[in-house]
């Protein structure tokens, strides 16, 4: 948050967890997936086809212009994908030979072909010739896991949220300094948070809301960082000021700034919170993602729920302002995957159905018919 996207919070392996391993899978197969950011929402069906829809100013939703779209939009290649991310201002995929493609804004190199000006309508190949097994789309930057369990990062890096021991951009894949293996990454803003081979949680970049996770507040670190505490993590998700990991006893613990509930511990935090802290309700999880101000997750019953700020209902239950634990997503549908964007929320279900909710000004949640926000899931027909 991909917002991007993170806060992206791609979702490969860091978004559907279904081999729920802390190994990198070596097996690329498209599965349906969405994923919504700030303005706009993507998803990728089983035959490996993108769409986009909500808004398009900046080329991001990869049809060849840049209009915004109410409906979805086929993202303009003949090239299959197996995984999809939307960030904030761009979008990235990848194919299932391990090849990565990005559309959308290219201001600080996020796009890694090389330039930072201008912006990509449709996708272009990422340079370096790697082999990735999962993207993540930040809010500027670009993150991906190779097959050899190393990262690289590439676009906006002032914060060190590209994790290469400098502050400077990078129009190109730059390789994360650090010894480590990694599992598994998610891009955020101005920050970037990965799981090791032994579900060591590493977090890098800005820490002015603790959302490094390492018990201190403020500074950053341009390089991995250890996450404090002894959680061994499936998978961390990136977002605004706040960053979550579902551990392997499927446990939420989140860390960062606890305005409007984000942390989902039963308190509206006004001050940060620099250490993992256990999600109330009990729930055993199975996947999450981060949004601007809220977050969204799936249980190991493939229930979705949402907490943090609910305007425009992005949480998914007219339960008023904020959710400060989590709050069943409103349809009683069964959910294989779930993306929160900057004030709405999408989700597939087990039947490959893609509903969204929450705001919809710029068309985000591809329902032309729906002009108003709404709190209910409506369904996306393609």
């Amino acid at each position: 948050m991909i917002r991007l996207p993170s806060r992206i919070s791609l979702l490969l392996v860091s978004l559907t967890l279904a081999a729920c391993s802390t190994e990198p899978s070596s097996m690329l197969l498209p599965r349906g997936q969405v994923s919504a950011e700030y303005n706009q929402s993507c998803f990728l069906s089983l035959d490996g086809s993108a769409r986009c829809w909500g808004w398009g100013g900046l080329g991001q939703l990869g049809n060849g212009d840049t209009l915004s779209a109410r409906s979805p939009v086929a993202v303009a290649t003949n090239q299959p994908f197996v995984a999809i991310d939307a960030g904030s201002n761009h979008t990235c995929a990848l194919t299932q030979a391990g090849a990565a493609y990005c559309w959308g804004a290219e201001v600080y190199g996020e796009l890694g072909t090389g330039n930072n000006m201008g912006f990509a309508p449709a996708p272009v190949p990422v340079q370096g010739g790697l082999e990735f097994l999962e993207l993540s789309v930040g809010d500027g930057h670009t993150c991906g896991l190779t097959t050899s369990s190393e990262l690289f990062c590439w676009g906006l890096g002032f914060s060190g949220q590209l994790g290469t021991g400098l502050r400077s951009d990078e129009s190109r894949p730059a390789q994360v300094a650090s010894p480590a293996r990694f599992s598994q990454v998610s891009a955020g803003l101005m920050v970037t948070c990965g799981v090791a081979g032994g579900g060591e949680g590493y977090c890098w970049g800005d820490n002015t809301f603790g959302q490094l996770g390492i018990g201190a507040v403020g500074g950053s670190s341009d390089q991995p960082v250890r996450v404090s505490g002894d959680q061994v993590y499936l998978s961390i998700t990136t977002g605004w000021f706040v960053t979550c990991g579902i551990t392997t006893a499927r446990d939420a613990y989140c860390w960062g700034l606890g305005s409007f509930g984000r942390l989902g511990n039963g308190q509206q935090e006004e001050l940060p919170i620099p250490t993992p802290t256990l999600v109330h309700g009990g729930l055993k999880f199975q996947q999450m993602d981060l949004g601007s101000q809220h977050t969204c997750a799936v249980t190991v019953a493939s229930l979705a729920y949402c907490w943090g700020l609910n305007t425009y209902g992005k949480l998914g239950d007219d339960i008023g302002p904020s959710g400060l634990e989590p709050i069943p997503v409103s349809g009683g549908h069964a959910f294989s995957q779930i993306s929160a964007g900057g004030n709405h929320s999408c989700g597939v279900t087990l039947t490959n159905e893609v509903y969204c909710w929450g705001f919809n000004i710029l068309g985000q949640l591809g329902v032309p018919a729906q002009v108003k926000p709404t709190f209910t899931p409506l369904r996306v027909f393609f």
